[in-house]
């Protein structure tokens, strides 16, 4: 601590002690981060001048090589000759040959009375210096060190893939997180022709071709490919890169949603021809800081290019390995062999099979009927229970309305009221006391109660709904009713349970498959398409049925996947096995069609899909 002598200036060796005892406190405070370390040198700095009323405080690190400033306060150095300057200053052992440099620099001369006072706080300073310095120094290194595992990491994930749309996808989805950017995009250019396909996104693994952004963005690196040079473009900016490119950008953008876009050309190793473009688009405002797409392809340029230039050496490679197995061999019998084995399987290509399109599906009544809530009410008595037989005009539940309840006893009350006048004016007249006035006011009363009457009838209808029954004889098809309906209120229209007729037959509701309902159309048009269909508790037993209908719109199930409902009623099969929502598998008879087609109808729906642009 600082000797205790006192001079002429106790004031000053009293403000020295609070300020080291401050600083020493928040020195044992643990930092999370260098930043922590500069804002306590700050501290330092500033506390150091304003103690001593220095002009400036500095701190730097002085090595071997060179001298680095640290924190300097103020901001603005002190201009002119530093030999003018007097200036109080101590260093400490940062390390090796490193020291910290902790120094007061004043434009007068400092008097010796507090010369001594200055000399001791600095001292003091640069050793309380040295602990936070060092933990910020390791907290530097350590995130150093974490940087580069992180782009190491990044540089092996983008090389990952055994074909180009794994590989394009891997370099795009890694780059995406690396970069914190919306959605990256890979478009492969042919060497010969400069066609352009789409290959991998950082948002999609299944990319539809026709879509309308997909066209344009292959538009767009046409244009890249052409200028070979960057296209770059953000909402707000001044200018567009060029004007050829700018009718394509305002659809593309206007349509996407996105707010900047940059289109980069990917050269092969001999830097001659684009052999890829990639797509940097950002969707939302960076919450980062204003650095721009531009900004953050620099920073991974170098990787990225060689990861795409790899991905496509691996791919070529790999379609010459396949070629060079196929012509590789040892004797002209085995070529002999192979040609003929392939002429074989082209011909057997052509013999028709039956052709069926699998689809899924659930088991449904074919008469059922669902009931809702007649009006917004109280389930007061449930008198029913899952699966229970009932008949037609069979009390299901009992339903009360309060709203009901009230506009009857306010009828009530408007007929009692008005009944009494009307006797009371019969009184009147009948003891003699007859005139126009009484007979006209009996007459509105009559009409009046008449009114009233229908109204109490009415509400005597709507209560006698509240009692709901069941439409049909059949099964109640609701689980756990009690805990569900009992005591609780519903409100109009709510759907309350459901009776199916067993006895009337099931039918089952199929999801079609977008991409098949061609093939179910075409051969419905010809008359009642065949199905066999297999329930999922009871895969031994094999169900006849022909569709029905078809539903005349595509819908997105469960799975997210574009299908066609359709109803096929099922005409064979042991009912007790039957139940409301069970699962089907079912195969749909469309036919016969070449075997090639059958076996190979995957591979010929992909092509046709990649042969449409």
């Amino acid at each position: 601590m600082i000797d205790r002598h006192r001079n002429d200036d106790d004031l000053l060796w009293d403000q020295c002690q609070r300020l080291i005892q401050s600083l020493e406190a928040k020195a044992r405070e643990p930092s999370t981060s260098p930043a922590d370390t500069h804002d306590f040198l700050s501290e330092l700095a500033s506390g150091l001048r304003q103690t001593t009323a220095a002009d400036a405080a500095i701190v730097r690190l002085q090595s071997e090589a060179a001298s680095t400033t640290i924190v300097c306060d103020p901001i603005a150095l002190i201009s002119g000759d530093e030999n003018k300057h007097e200036s109080i200053s101590a260093s400490s052992s940062a390390g090796g040959n490193d020291l910290l440099h902790v120094e007061a620099r004043f434009h007068q001369p400092v008097p010796l009375a507090r010369r001594q006072a200055i000399e001791q706080l600095v001292s003091v300073l640069s050793d309380l210096a040295i602990a936070p310095y060092m933990r910020g120094k390791i907290q530097s290194l350590a995130a150093r060190l974490k940087d580069q595992d992180d782009r190491d990491d990044w540089i092996a994930e983008m090389h990952q893939g055994t074909h180009l749309t794994e590989s394009f996808a891997a370099i795009a989805s890694a780059t995406s997180r690396r970069l914190s950017i919306d959605r990256i995009s890979l478009l492969r250019v042919k060497a010969k022709t400069k066609a352009v396909r789409l290959v991998a996104t950082s948002t999609h693994s299944t990319i539809d071709r026709r879509a309308h952004d997909v066209q344009a963005l292959r538009q767009l690196a046409r244009l890249t490919i052409q200028r070979e040079s960057s296209i770059r473009h953000s909402i707000g900016a001044n200018s567009r890169s060029t004007d050829e490119a700018s009718e394509v950008l305002d659809a593309y953008i206007d349509h996407s949603g996105c707010r900047e876009i940059l289109l980069q050309p990917i050269f092969g190793p001999d830097d001659h021809d684009p052999i890829a473009v990639i797509a940097l688009e950002m969707f939302r405002i960076s919450t980062d800081g204003p650095q721009s797409l531009t900004q953050a392809w620099d920073t991974v340029d170098a990787p990225v290019t060689g990861a795409i230039q790899q991905a496509i050496v691996r791919h070529e490679s790999a379609l010459s390995s396949v070629a060079m197995q196929w012509f590789d061999f040892a004797t002209t019998r085995k070529r002999t062999t192979a040609v003929a084995v392939a002429a074989a399987i082209a011909i057997a290509g052509w013999f028709p099979v039956a052709f069926d399109v699998p689809v899924e599906g659930k088991v449904v009544a074919s008469n059922q009927s669902r009931i809702f809530a007649p009006t917004e009410a109280i389930v007061t008595e449930v008198f029913v229970s899952d699966g229970q037989h009932i008949s037609a005009g069979q009390k299901l539940m009992a339903l009360r309305s309060p709203q009901l309840d009230l506009d009857q006893q306010a009828i009530i009350a408007q007929l009692e009221s008005a009944k009494a006048k009307r006797d009371s004016i019969a009184a009147l007249r009948s003891s003699g006391g007859r005139d126009a006035k009484s007979s006209a006011d009996q007459q509105t009363l009559d009409a009046e109660i008449a009114g009233l009457m229908r109204q109490r009838d009415a509400i005597d209808d709507q209560r006698q709904q509240l009692i709901v029954t069941s439409p049909i004889d059949g099964i109640v098809d609701h689980w756990n009713m009690d805990t569900s309906l009992a005591r609780r209120p519903v409100s109009h229209g709510q759907y309350l349970l459901s009776v199916i007729s067993p006895a009337d037959g099931w039918n089952a509701e199929i999801e079609i498959p977008d991409q098949s309902i061609a093939h179910v159309a075409g051969t419905q048009n010809k008359g009642p398409t065949r199905c066999s269909l297999k329930l999922r508790s009871d895969p031994t037993q094999t169900i006849a049925g022909s569709i029905d209908r078809v539903s005349g719109v595509a819908d997105v199930n469960a799975a997210g996947k574009s299908v066609v409902r359709a109803i096929v009623s099922i005409e064979s099969g042991d009912g007790s096995a039957m139940r409301q929502g069970a699962s089907v598998v079912a195969r749909i008879h469309c036919g016969k069609r070449s075997a090639a087609f059958v076996y190979l109808q995957s591979f010929i729906q992909w092509y046709r899909q990649q042969s449409w642009f």
